[in-house]
């Protein structure tokens, strides 16, 4: 049976002490990502943080406060290691027919999707091409209209 896997993007502004991840980031854009993928899930659905320092995590991983951050600007080789090392841990959870579904910029989802496509899954990014400030708009609506 097909699932869901959520990947949402660390933040910046985190708790300072440790947490689990679900409650680290503390930002209002995360929130309401973190909201809306709870939401939405079905049993056998999962959901992970795309952490630039981490890589991978689950929400019930505990880390420690952290300064760190793809971008755009990121050399390649560093955007290659960091997405090799995603891919390491996504692999095995992704089947071929799963939808992924990802809420996260362009510095953290440019060098998963191909990969994540290859192995047959479906890959959604809902808030393509929206900048923050509608991006929050388009998580309250999803919200509230529940």
């Amino acid at each position: 049976m097909p699932k869901t896997i959520f990947l949402v993007s660390c933040v910046k502004t985190k708790l300072n002490r440790p947490a689990e991840a679900r409650d680290l980031y503390i930002s209002p854009w995360f929130k309401k990502a973190r909201a809306y993928v709870e939401l939405r899930m079905k049993p056998g659905d999962k959901w992970f943080i795309l952490s630039a320092l981490h890589c991978l995590v689950t929400p019930e991983q505990v880390l420690a406060p952290y300064e760190k951050r793809l971008s755009q600007n990121s050399s390649k080789g560093e955007s290659e290691r960091w997405a090799g090392a995603v891919w390491d841990k996504l692999r095995p959870i992704i089947d071929n027919g799963d939808r992924v579904v990802i809420l996260a910029g362009q510095a953290y989802r440019r060098t998963i999707i191909d990969r994540i496509r290859m192995c047959g899954a479906y890959v959604e990014i809902p808030m393509d091409g929206l900048q923050f400030g509608p991006q929050l708009e388009w998580l309250g609506r999803q919200l509230d209209g529940h």
